[in-house]
């Protein structure tokens, strides 16, 4: 019974925060005055790890399509056997932290063709990704049931 309290309590708390990230977009999102943050003994620890190993390089940029357009979702990976990898976000932008220098970063996305790029310093660098020839979604096939009816032989 605790547990479904528990749960109900936590859903409660943090029910707020998904409307607030559902109906604004990303550029003007803004989380709401008071916040619940739980920090478990083991997540602690992990915490306290991470944050004693120092990140030597972070590296940033933009995934554009081949209309300038930001591509959301692209994967982000550093080094011939990828890492670290990362996410872009809604505007395109990506942050890659990396413990030591990397030499190539590697983008991809679906539709789009892979785009590597050799990188001597550290500065923001923007990838163009041109799409893929031939290249179809799946479409998902809807039906009715009314449609497969036996009255409908």
């Amino acid at each position: 019974m605790k547990r479904v309290f528990y749960s109900c309590a936590v859903l409660v708390a943090l029910l707020p925060l998904t409307t607030v990230a559902q109906s604004t977009s990303a550029a003007s999102r803004q989380l709401p005055s008071q916040s619940l943050a739980v920090l478990l003994p083991a997540a602690a620890e992990a915490a306290a790890g991470a944050a004693a190993a120092p990140t030597s390089h972070l590296y940033t940029g933009k995934v554009l399509n081949e209309k300038g357009q930001p591509l959301a979702g692209a994967l982000v990976a550093s080094g011939p056997n990828k890492d670290q990898i990362t996410v872009t976000n809604a505007d395109g932008v990506y942050l890659l932290p990396a413990k030591a220098p990397v030499a190539l970063l590697r983008v991809t996305y679906a539709g789009y063709e892979d785009a590597e790029l050799s990188v001597v310093n550290i500065q923001a660098v923007t990838f163009n990704l041109e799409p893929v020839d031939h290249y179809r979604r799946q479409l998902k096939k809807q039906g009715r049931a009314a449609d497969k009816a036996f009255f409908n032989k």
